[in-house]
């Protein structure tokens, strides 16, 4: 897995994004960095963004995962980053 390849000095990422292309984009955090169990983030019913429904919701869904990638510590705070979160 690509997140054991790292440099040990840069910790351990508290996202990891698996994509199943044209179909799901799924979201898994761990906050504490230590590459211990990613859990569904934000949510269990909602980590896994079906690419059809995203249509509809295509602005709150561009949100969050620019902030995955821009603003993490944001992303990670406990007041939600987004509508969708």
């Amino acid at each position: 897995m690509l997140r054991r390849a790292l440099p040990v000095d840069e910790g351990r990422p508290p996202f990891v994004v698996v994509v199943d292309v044209g179909t799901v984009i799924e979201v898994y955090a761990e906050f504490s960095r230590s590459g211990g169990t990613y859990t569904p983030f934000p949510d269990p019913r909602s980590h896994r963004i079906a690419l059809a429904r995203s249509l509809e919701q295509s602005q709150p869904l561009q949100q969050m995962l620019r902030i995955l990638w821009t603003d993490m510590d944001r992303a990670a705070s406990p007041q939600p980053c987004c509508k969708t979160c």
